[in-house]
């Protein structure tokens, strides 16, 4: 009986350490379970693997995805097609340009398939180019309305849709009137929206007021007005009143002096005859996105007696050095500067990256007071509008005086 003890005893030590030396997966300490291969390690195996099925392999690791698959700053594209044909990725980061980003075909499949990097915030717009004719992505639900349509929207897993682009609705709503406004020194009429916050009246006046560009456009793709109900109803920005100006003919109106001898001396008078908004020049702004901007500055710079605050999103200073030396002749010391521009906006024919880090340089030497910032997107409605909050909180806080 001792003897078989004995045995059973020296045959549970043996087993043991067998257990112990082997590295039995029931008995490894230290080391963490194995973690399953994410997107990219599986694609890598499906492509470089002997699997004679790819289409299979592919079909079931893209089912249920949609495109592109981004994680750990990489994007991956996708697109079914039938063979020889040319498929491109045209977006924000390569100035649309349809013959930079080629989908290459995936031998022995349906698919064309392309990697790129971005940074880990960044939200893009792009189009998929199928043999020139160029589509929003079939597999990709998330879209932004632009200015010619709706695009494709790419967002980095870092993205965060601001929170003033989702608006409750039970969040109280400003109201928009909209006049038609003649001009003596345009020789014309240009269309106005005038939005005024909740709850406008005189015991919340005077009221600051700014001056929209692109009038139609903000309030359609920007969604400019709801931007100011939430912060106005989070209590984080003073009511505003904004006046959305629209162009006859942007490229014209944009680059002519005239327009802004109106915005100065026709439009500001008329506001404050009729609305209950501020007489001085420290709540009255103006702003504008792209070429909007350019004529924002340049209205603001040119009477920094009637303006306080000036605003421009990706703006396009021009190729020639008017702004630039209004700046160095000193005219931008009284006004509080906000601009800001996409890390994508680079189109070699006229970097408005280049441009803006200008600007903020002269300004900071000059000694300007000017807030300026950098977002990883592009020359896009998806990219300002997200952005109008970082303005109004700028130059309006609710605590604010």
């Amino acid at each position: 009986m001792r003897f078989s003890v004995l045995v059973i005893r020296i045959y549970c030590v043996s087993l043991l350490v067998c257990l112990l030396t082997t590295g039995c997966a029931l008995f490894r300490f230290g080391e963490p379970p194995q973690q399953p291969a994410n997107f990219g390690e599986q694609l890598d195996r499906i492509l470089k693997g002997k699997n004679s099925n790819t289409q299979a392999a592919l079909d079931t690791l893209l089912s249920g995805k949609t495109m592109p698959v981004c994680e750990s700053g990489k994007c991956f594209f996708f697109y079914k097609a039938a063979a020889d044909r040319t498929i491109a990725v045209a977006g924000d980061w390569n100035a649309w340009d349809a013959g930079v980003d080629m989908l290459q075909p995936i031998p022995k499949t349906d698919y064309y398939f392309l990697t790129k990097e971005f940074p880990p915030n960044a939200r893009l717009d792009y189009r998929i180019v199928d043999s020139g004719n160029r589509i929003v992505d079939p597999r990709n639900p998330r879209s932004c309305e632009g200015q010619y349509g709706p695009n494709s929207e790419l967002a980095m897993p870092g993205y965060r849709v601001p929170e003033e682009l989702n608006v409750p609705d039970d969040v109280p709503e400003g109201v928009l009137e909209e006049l038609v406004f003649e001009s003596e020194i345009l020789s014309g009429t240009r269309a106005l929206s005038v939005y005024l916050p909740p709850d406008y009246g005189r015991e919340y006046g005077p009221h600051p007021f700014l001056i929209v560009q692109d009038g139609v456009e903000f309030i359609r793709l920007a969604h400019f007005p709801r931007v100011v109900d939430y912060l106005v109803h989070q209590q984080k920005i003073r009511r505003v009143v904004l006046v959305f100006v629209e162009p006859a003919d942007r490229n014209v109106d944009y680059e002519s002096e005239k327009y802004s001898r109106f915005i100065a001396e026709e439009l500001i008078p008329y506001l404050r005859a009729n609305y209950d908004v501020c007489k001085d020049r420290e709540n009255c702004g103006i702003m504008g996105a792209s070429l909007g901007a350019l004529a924002a500055f340049r209205t603001a710079l040119k009477y920094p007696e009637v303006f306080g605050k000036v605003a421009g999103q990706s703006v396009c200073f021009g190729t020639d050095d008017q702004l630039f030396q209004a700046v160095q002749n000193g005219s931008g010391k009284t006004l509080q500067f906000h601009f800001d521009v996409g890390l994508f906006e680079t189109n070699p024919e006229m970097s408005l990256l280049t441009q803006s880090r200008r600007m903020r340089d002269l300004l900071a030497a000059q000694g300007c007071a000017f807030t300026y910032n950098e977002h990883p997107e592009g020359h896009s409605w998806g990219n300002w509008r997200a952005h109008l909050d970082d303005i109004l909180l700028s130059f309006w806080p609710r605590n604010a005086v």
